[in-house]
């Protein structure tokens, strides 16, 4: 995960650092990485993940 930036102090930082640990062992953690993927991309992969026939496609 690349570094986090912008804490005002150690200790901000540290609790920043647990959290996110926290997240990971627990499966919330989003990753901020996912954010970055471009919208055309994205309905790529949306559009290959449904399961409708090709005359729904179709009407679209």
């Amino acid at each position: 995960m690349p570094s986090e930036t912008g804490f005002t102090d150690y200790r901000v930082a540290a609790d920043r650092a647990a959290d996110v640990e926290s997240e990971q062992r627990t499966g919330r953690f989003v990753d901020p990485r996912l954010a970055q993927t471009v919208f055309g991309e994205w309905v790529c992969q949306w559009a290959g993940a449904l399961d409708v026939s090709a005359a729904t496609w179709a009407k679209v």
